[in-house]
């Protein structure tokens, strides 16, 4: 979503998604419900969604479906540009994650320290943000 339109606040950034989205949305919408981003069936069309097993596709339908508050979905979105793109922050996630596994950490907070690696150089508040999101379910595919 280009800056421009998340700066216009989350109706803007539903209409650009729904506008935009991609195939593995196709039977379902974007809303604005309580200033949180959601994604829910089309009512006009229901079709069932592509499997999804790339960590990348994960990271969007997780972000559309648990009702994130729309100024941690922005903190997040400036994080991954920043870190090089949503590819970038992934790896670099699943890297560390890898990483503090060996380390003997259980998953969760393997998940949470990965995320915190991944983003030291952030103001606190993205940092939390960042590991908020990565330790929401969903994202198998990533870890």
């Amino acid at each position: 979503m280009p800056e421009s339109i998340a700066e216009k606040g989350i109706d803007e950034g539903v209409k650009w998604l729904n506008k935009n989205k991609g195939d593995e949305y196709i039977g379902y919408v974007f809303i604005n419900e309580n200033n949180n981003l959601k994604l829910i069936k089309d009512p006009d069309r229901i079709q069932p969604r592509a499997n999804l097993t790339a960590c990348i596709s994960a990271i969007g339908v997780v972000i559309a479906s648990n009702a994130i508050p729309w100024a941690k979905i922005i903190k997040v979105k400036k994080a991954m540009k920043a870190k090089g793109g949503i590819q970038t922050m992934a790896k670099a996630i699943s890297t560390a994650y890898k990483h503090q596994r060996k380390l003997g950490y259980s998953r969760k907070n393997a998940i949470k320290r990965a995320a915190d690696v991944a983003t030291r150089t952030f103001p606190k508040a993205t940092r939390n943000a960042v590991i908020e999101f990565f330790s929401l379910g969903g994202l198998s595919s990533c870890f």
